[in-house]
């Protein structure tokens, strides 16, 4: 077994972890769906837009990291 595998998490961080990994989901999605939007088309969200969303999507989280809200779920706050 390696250091890595045998590394553990306090609950706090796994927490704040699974907030991050929410965070950004719904971020790459709003960003997605705003992209589709823009363009026109069928109405339907393809990987080009994911992917484009997922850049916006690290941005905005890494604001919300560096700002000390990496423990709060505002995202969908702020999408509804």
């Amino acid at each position: 077994m390696t250091d890595d595998a045998r590394m553990r998490m306090d609950v706090e961080a796994a927490r704040t972890l699974a907030l991050w990994k929410e965070r950004f989901a719904e971020e790459v999605l709003v960003a997605a769906r705003e992209h589709a939007r823009r363009e026109n088309r069928s109405g339907s969200i393809s990987l080009a837009h994911l992917r484009l969303g997922a850049g916006s999507a690290i941005v905005e989280l890494m604001r919300a990291i560096q700002a000390g809200r990496e423990g709060q779920n505002d995202a969908g706050k702020r999408a509804a």
